[in-house]
């Protein structure tokens, strides 16, 4: 089973690095028509960022890809394997192969402090995706899922960053970032966590469309809470940091 797994994590690494490709396309623009100057190294690099984070998404969202598609979970359920067992031989490929990309990536970049921002949102990604995954069937809808969730963990956590600082938590409001964006990471991906579980221990040879009551009165109420979150903090955030400026 662990096998069939790294094998199946090699194939979504494969299908992202086709990004790569636009390494020579914005080199050759670059040099015959934008003439911005952009080095090759920075070309790569930029390009390197953007595989990672598209492969945190994409091996998460497809992580039960093949079941849905052969409709195989009957199969899935029928092997006298613990449910918690498959799930790890699932997400340890995955988390290996993108830790690897993310070492690779703090070389690449060569700033720690960047890097440790970049990891909490590339794990941040790959489990909502994971997350996600039972409700998604389009790799593109997936995307824009994922998108919104991304939003909401950006403009949350400067929201925390406030609250934190109005209630005097922190010294100022620049303090404290990495907690308070660890901190929004936990409460966004929390309600999902226990929505995908709730889902995935129950598991039947229902269909799938049919099990998905936990994502609507667990996870939606939470989206709606964070929404409310940020329409009253968001603004009062900017607010103060144009007056420090």
């Amino acid at each position: 089973m662990l096998n069939k797994e790294f094998l199946d994590t090699l194939k979504r690494l494969a299908e992202c690095c086709f990004i790569l490709i636009a390494i020579p396309l914005s080199y050759v623009g670059d040099r015959f028509f934008v003439k911005y100057g952009w080095k090759f190294s920075d070309i790569f690099t930029g390009v390197y960022v953007a595989i990672v984070f598209v492969y945190a998404a994409y091996s998460g969202v497809t992580i039960f890809q093949a079941e849905k598609k052969d409709r195989a979970f009957e199969y899935v359920l029928s092997i006298p394997v613990s449910k918690l067992k498959i799930l790890k031989s699932k997400i340890l490929p995955r988390i290996l192969s993108l830790t690897f990309l993310y070492l690779l990536l703090i070389i690449l970049t060569d700033n720690r402090s960047t890097s440790i921002y970049e990891g909490l949102f590339i794990y941040y990604i790959f489990f909502i995706s994971l997350f996600l995954s039972f409700t998604i069937d389009s790799v593109i809808i997936g995307f824009l899922g994922i998108s919104l969730l991304f939003g909401l963990y950006f403009f949350s956590a400067q929201s925390i960053s406030y609250i934190a600082w109005k209630i005097h938590l922190i010294p100022s409001i620049y303090s404290g970032r990495l907690l308070t964006q660890i901190i929004s990471a936990l409460l966004l991906l929390t309600p999902f966590g226990i929505a995908f579980w709730k889902i995935y221990k129950n598991l039947d040879a229902k269909p799938l469309k049919l099990q998905l009551k936990p994502y609507y009165t667990i996870s939606l109420p939470s989206l709606l809470i964070f929404l409310i979150l940020i329409l009253k903090f968001y603004r009062d955030y900017l607010m103060q940091m144009r007056a420090l400026k």
